[in-house]
């Protein structure tokens, strides 16, 4: 009980000293404050524009020959809906393509004169229509029909000039021959209107021959289940790494990947930036306060030899004393947690606006809190080690002359 009084007199006899130190705390632990916050901010922002953004994966095959005319898909079918039914695989597409025969049907050619049959055309299969770039980038719309809702098979979807060119009509049909000359018919539900033109030479790749067919049909004519290219919607565009790794090693070193995930990237970086700076700032600040403190504390011992002779003359107790001097400077840093935890409070959200993370609600849970107090506590620990070796190591010489 004498120690606690003791203290209380000697704060209460250089008040200016104690809220200077009152007021350096509080700057100090402002500070780490806010950087905790924030970083733990910028982390939970990265967590909302994860489940916010998705990363668009396009996978191809180096080893495919775009100049033969039945060896443009290499990607096994099977292997890919595999992995696609990973929980993180928002969508799965794939694409075929091929040439076939179309042995009664005429062709459009750049030369209005003559009016081709039979010959070559390029069969195109999409899992999923709304994964048609042609359609999706405006080069092509559908222009009567449109692709089935249900899993119905053996339909195609043909230009709407191929179609009059013709003098067909949808529902009516159009016979396709493979390579081995296998003929397969199919019923037209829809056609497509061409509204960017190409400059193909040849019938086969000029847009308005091209023909749309469901993927089992195509497999048909190639007579395997393989695709040219397979488009990947991940969920979470940061596991888009471990992804295309797992994809690399079911499809081997000759899959090529065009990922998408830009918008995330440049969210990403910018974050990163922020939590990594306030780290940084946070680390810097420790160090001071940690040097600080120590330079203070040895201030105050060196200055109270005389009252710690004294002291122990009067057959006090070594640790009393150590704690006496504890609880004096502990003063100044406990009254400073709250005011810190305050001014926390009510500049927190303001500061997150300004550098640029809108998103996240300011939330003081005990996790902030907790980290707070741990830094806290490892910061008292330099400064307490030095107190207890200073003060246990007095010489007896001093303390005789204190006693005197």
């Amino acid at each position: 009980m004498n120690t606690v009084k003791r203290v209380i007199l000697k704060l209460k006899s250089n008040p200016i000293s104690n809220i200077s130190l009152f007021l350096l705390y509080v700057i100090f632990s402002t500070f780490i404050l806010l950087g905790i916050g924030i970083n733990k901010a910028g982390i939970k922002e990265i967590e909302y524009y994860q489940e916010l953004f998705n990363a668009d994966i396009t996978v191809t095959d180096s080893k495919a020959d775009y100049n033969q005319v039945y060896e443009y898909n290499n990607l096994d079918y099977r292997k890919l809906s595999g992995i696609a039914e990973s929980d993180e695989i928002e969508a799965f597409s794939v694409m075929s393509q091929t040439y076939a025969k179309a042995p009664d049907l005429k062709t459009i050619t750049r030369d209005a004169q003559t009016e081709p049959t039979g010959e070559n055309i390029k069969i195109l299969a999409y899992s999923l229509p709304e994964s048609i770039s042609l359609f999706n980038s405006g080069i092509m719309k559908i222009d009567e029909g449109g692709f089935p809702d249900t899993d119905e098979t053996d339909w195609c979807i043909i230009s709407f000039n191929v179609l009059k060119k013709n003098k067909l009509n949808l529902n009516d049909t159009v016979s396709l021959q493979d390579s081995e000359g296998n003929e397969m018919v199919l019923k037209i539900l829809g056609t497509f209107k061409v509204y960017e033109y190409n400059t193909a030479d040849n019938s086969a790749d000029n847009y308005e021959n091209t023909v749309f067919v469901p993927t089992d049909t195509i497999f048909r004519i190639i007579g395997s289940d393989l695709v040219s290219s397979a488009s990947f919607t991940v969920s979470n565009p940061a596991k888009v790494n471990s992804f295309t790794k797992m994809l690399r090693e079911a499809l081997g070193e000759s899959a090529v990947f065009d990922i998408d995930n830009s918008e995330y990237r440049s969210v990403e970086s910018s974050i990163n930036l922020i939590i990594r700076l306030t780290k940084n700032v946070v680390s810097v600040l420790i160090i001071l306060f940690v040097i600080i403190l120590v330079f203070l504390f040895v201030i105050k011992i060196n200055g109270s030899y005389h009252e710690i002779g004294i002291l122990f003359g009067m057959g006090e107790n070594k640790y009393k004393v150590i704690g006496g001097f504890m609880l004096e400077s502990l003063v100044p840093i406990i009254m400073s947690v709250p005011a810190s935890l305050g001014i926390y409070g009510q500049s927190f959200a303001t500061v997150v606006r300004y550098i640029g993370i809108p998103e996240f609600e300011m939330v003081f849970n005990v996790n902030i809190l907790s980290i707070y107090l741990l830094i806290l506590a490892c910061i008292l620990i330099i400064p307490t080690c030095i107190l207890i070796c200073k003060v246990s190591i007095i010489s007896p010489a001093m303390l005789m002359k204190n006693k005197e």
